[in-house]
């Protein structure tokens, strides 16, 4: 099992769909075969019309290792945000494609990645996101930002929330016998920890920062795209819904199709 992996979803604090989530915690026994979808983000391109189009799959997380992405289908936000880097600086590339098919992960590098997608649309070259199959939570944060959004009539959009899950122990730790003294310093040091139960301040504390950051997730989404208040609490659309809604701009059946699009 990697216990890294375990204690990142057991404390962390996320953005993804609770299927999502459930299936990442179902690799920690269960590996995926090593098929890594992320091994060149770059996977086409239109190099006729200048387009380079950037594959994003996966659960977001920032610096997993290259096992990770092996064994457990999740896509390094950091790297992604190096590429996109690459491509910025790139004059032969004229326009990026995200291809996006991810339900959510970490909010670790999510608004920076964001910020650049930004930057990049806004001052050297068009960045578009491409919807195939689901863009929810965090994947979703990221195509917010770009200039244009196209999907797939059936693919998933949204899911806009922020959630954190905090392992207790307690009762498993009873029956077995075991008694943890912890000696520490700092009122709030030991906030989380699985062999204590959170007091309701603590709980507080954690609910308040949920609360902020799916309030700047909100806020974030709503500068970008006219969508209402309403529709970004955590519930996902269908692609003719979340056209209704503001969450994508056009419905076309195929990459190729999209690529065509003029902005």
């Amino acid at each position: 099992m990697n216990n890294e992996l375990k204690h990142r979803l057991s404390n962390g604090k996320w953005m993804i769909t609770a299927e999502g989530y459930s299936k990442l915690m179902s690799t920690l026994d269960n590996p995926l075969p090593k098929v890594n979808h992320n091994d060149e983000f770059i996977v086409e391109g239109a190099e006729e019309m200048g387009i380079v189009v950037v594959d994003v799959c996966g659960v977001l997380m920032y610096g997993v290792s290259e096992e990770d992405e092996l064994t457990h289908g999740v896509c390094d936000v950091g790297r992604l945000y190096e590429c996109l880097e690459e491509l910025a600086e790139d004059s032969t590339v004229s326009e990026i494609v995200l291809s996006i098919t991810s339900p959510g992960g970490e909010t670790s590098y999510i608004p920076e990645t964001g910020k650049l997608i930004k930057y990049i649309n806004d001052n050297i070259k068009p960045v578009r996101v491409w919807i195939p199959k689901q863009c929810a939570s965090a994947a979703y944060w990221l195509a917010s930002q770009a200039g244009s959004i196209g999907a797939c009539e059936s693919a998933d959009i949204g899911s806009v929330g922020v959630y954190t899950l905090i392992e207790d122990s307690t009762k498993a730790l009873d029956m077995a016998g075991i008694k943890i003294d912890a000696i520490s310093s700092g009122k709030y040091k030991l906030i989380g920890h699985s062999f204590r139960s959170l007091t309701d301040e603590e709980r507080t504390i954690l609910q308040d920062d949920v609360t902020k950051t799916h309030e700047q997730f909100k806020t974030v989404i709503q500068a970008n795209r006219n969508i209402a208040r309403e529709d970004l609490e955590g519930l996902s659309y269908d692609g003719t819904t979340a056209l209704s809604k503001g969450f994508v701009d056009v419905l076309v059946d195929d990459l190729d199709n999209f690529l065509t699009i003029e902005q």
